[in-house]
C-alpha cells in the first residue's frame, strides 16, 4: 500500500506513538532495569520496551539502576560495543526504529538482516538461553540467524523456550528449527501462554526484585478479569445435569521446607533422583522449597547445604505458580501410589497414565491392581496400554492430565482424560502419531466421556474422603480429596 519508505515510516510512526506499555512490558522493563535480563531482541518498531525500562530505573536508587543500551539499524555500533564490553542490558531492534529512516517491513527487506546486528544476535545466543515470545517466525533473516547458532559448539546454553498460544499452530519453519535444536543437544521447550501479560506475570512472581520495584509493578497490575458476583437465586430442576471432571481438595500441605541454596532446576532433579530422596523440591530464586524429608534433601544437596540452615515457609498456591507447581508434583506422585498408575512430569503439565500390573511380583498385589483396571476395560475396551509397532515401538496408555484450580472458594483437582504416548526421541512436530490418537478418540462422545470421568474419579478417590501421601512417613506430604465431583444443575432459565 505504501511504496515509498518515507510513507511507510510515517504510517508506522502514527500507529506506534498511540501505544503505551502493557503490564507485561513493564515487567520486562523491570527485569532489564534490575539486571535479570541481559538482552532483548525485537522485530517491533515502537519504543515501549525503552519506556518501560526507563520507568523501572526511575523507581530504583541510582546505584541499583541498569541503563538500557538501544541499538537499531542506524546505530549498530552500540550493539557491537555492548557485546565486546559486556555492558548489558541491551535492546536490539532487528528491523529498525520507527523514528529512523532505516526500517525493514516489506517482504524483500525482511529477507536480509544487518550483519552487525545478526552477529550480536548469534553471539548472544551462544552465551545465554533464549525465550521467544510473540514472534511467529515468518522472517527468514531472523530464523536463519537462530539456526546458525545451532552450528556452534554450545548453542543456547541456558535452554530455548518458544512461547505460543497453542502448540498446534506452529509454522513449519519453527517446527523444523525446534527439531534441529533438540538434535543439536539444546534443551528446547514449547511453552503455552495465552498472552504476553500472563507469561510475564508468571515470571514476575518467580524472580527476586527490589521491594520498591515490586511495589511499583503491583500498582500497575491490571484489574482482575474474574471477580466474585452475586448470582440470581432460582428454583432448580432435577439434579444433576452435568458432571465435571474435578474433585475437591479437602486438605493439602500448608508449609514447605525452605533452603537457602541456589541451584539449577535440572541439577536439583538430578541429585534428588540419584540419591533417591523422599522429597519433591523446586528452585525459587536463590532458595529451594520442598515437601518431604529435610534430611534426604540435605543429603542430596551434599556440600551445597552442609552449612546452611533450613527453615519453613507458608505455601501460597493462589499467589505463586512455583508453590502451586510443587503441590501438584507431590499430589501427582501421591495419586500414583497403590494404583495401576505411572506419573509423568512433562512440558505440558503433569500426567497420570494406566500401567500394566503384570510386572508386580506379589500375586495378591497384582490381583488388586488388575481389579482396579476392570472399570477402565468396560469403558475403553481391553486396549488400555501397549506399544505402537508402526511408530517405532513407542509406548502408549490411557491417562489424564491433571492440574490444580481454585474456583468458588475451593481448590479442585482437575483431570482431563487423553491418550498418553511416549515422547518422540527427536521431538518431531507435528508428531506423526497424532492422526492415530485422533482416530482413537473419534467415537468417544458424551456417553463415553461421562463413563471415563466416573472411572477415573473412582480410581483416584475411592473413599468419601481419601487420604493420599507422596512419601511414606512424611506427614507434610499428605492430601485429602473428596469423592464427589463438581456438578452443574439446571435452573428454570438455564444452568445455575
Amino acid at each position: 500500500m505504501y511504496q515509498l519508505a518515507d510513507d511507510r515510516r510515517r504510517y508506522i510512526a502514527e500507529a506506534v506513538e498511540r501505544g503505551s506499555p502493557s503490564y507485561g512490558q513493564r515487567v520486562l522493563g523491570a527485569l532489564l532495569a534490575a539486571g535479570h535480563t541481559p538482552a532483548v531482541f525485537t522485530t517491533n518498531f515502537d519504543a515501549l520496551v525503552e519506556q518501560s525500562t526507563s520507568w523501572a530505573n526511575d523507581v530504583l536508587a541510582p546505584d541499583d539502576r541498569h541503563p538500557l543500551r538501544v541499538s537499531a539499524l542506524a546505530d549498530v555500533d552500540i550493539a557491537r560495543r555492548v557485546l565486546n564490553q559486556g555492558d548489558w542490558p541491551l535492546l536490539v531492534k532487528l528491523h529498525g526504529d520507527y523514528q529512523s529512516d532505516a526500517i525493514k517491513n516489506t517482504t524483500a527487506e525482511l529477507r536480509e538482516q544487518d550483519s552487525s546486528l545478526r552477529l550480536t544476535l548469534t553471539e548472544s545466543m551462544r552465551r545465554f538461553g533464549l525465550v521467544v515470545a510473540g514472534y511467529s517466525g515468518r522472517d527468514d533473516s531472523v530464523m536463519d540467524a537462530l539456526e546458525e547458532v545451532l552450528t556452534s559448539p554450545s548453542p543456547y546454553p541456558n535452554g530455548l523456550f518458544w512461547v505460543v498460544r497453542s502448540s498446534t499452530r506452529l509454522l513449519p519453519r519453527v517446527e523444523d528449527f525446534l527439531a534441529k535444536a533438540v538434535s543439536a543437544g539444546v534443551e528446547a521447550w514449547l511453552v503455552e501462554s495465552e498472552t504476553f501479560d500472563e507469561l510475564l506475570a508468571a515470571v514476575e512472581r518467580q524472580v527476586v526484585l527490589p521491594t520498591e520495584l515490586r511495589e511499583a509493578l503491583e500498582s500497575r497490575s491490571p484489574s482482575e478479569l474474574v471477580v466474585d458476583v452475586s448470582l440470581p437465586v432460582v428454583e432448580v430442576a432435577k439434579f444433576p445435569v452435568l458432571r465435571f471432571n474435578a474433585l475437591p481438595v479437602v486438605a493439602m500441605p500448608s508449609n514447605a521446607i525452605s533452603a537457602p541454596v541456589n541451584i539449577d532446576k535440572h541439577e536439583l532433579r538430578r541429585v534428588l533422583r540419584e540419591s533417591r530422596a523422599s522429597v519433591d523440591a523446586v528452585p525459587n530464586g536463590p532458595h529451594i522449597i520442598a515437601l518431604g524429608s529435610d534430611r534426604d534433601l540435605r543429603d542430596a544437596l551434599g556440600s551445597a547445604a552442609s552449612t546452611v540452615v533450613f527453615g519453613t515457609r507458608a505455601l501460597d498456591p493462589a499467589g505463586s505458580t512455583v508453590d502451586q507447581g510443587l503441590l501438584l508434583n507431590a499430589l501427582t506422585r501421591a495419586l500414583s501410589r497403590d494404583r495401576p498408575l505411572r506419573y509423568v512430569f512433562d512440558d505440558r503439565g503433569n500426567v497420570l497414565h494406566l500401567r500394566d500390573p503384570s510386572s508386580a511380583r506379589d500375586a495378591a498385589y497384582r490381583g488388586q491392581l488388575e481389579a482396579k483396571l476392570a472399570p477402565f476395560r468396560d469403558v475403553y475396551g481391553k486396549d488400555l496400554f501397549g506399544a505402537l509397532s508402526k511408530f517405532g515401538g513407542r509406548k502408549y496408555a490411557e491417562g489424564v492430565r491433571i492440574r490444580l484450580d481454585f474456583r468458588l472458594s475451593q481448590w479442585w483437582l482437575v483431570f482431563e482424560p487423553f491418550t498418553w504416548v511416549e515422547r518422540h526421541p527427536e521431538r518431531i512436530r507435528p508428531d506423526p502419531v497424532a492422526p492415530w490418537i485422533r482416530e482413537r478418540w473419534f467415537q468417544r462422545r458424551n456417553k463415553e466421556w461421562a463413563a471415563m470421568v466416573a472411572a477415573w474419579a473412582s480410581l483416584l478417590v475411592p473413599d468419601p474422603e481419601t487420604l493420599v501421601q507422596a512419601w511414606s512417613g512424611e506427614e507434610t506430604t499428605k492430601f485429602v480429596l473428596g469423592q464427589k465431583t463438581a456438578w452443574s444443575v439446571p435452573g428454570q432459565e438455564g444452568l445455575a
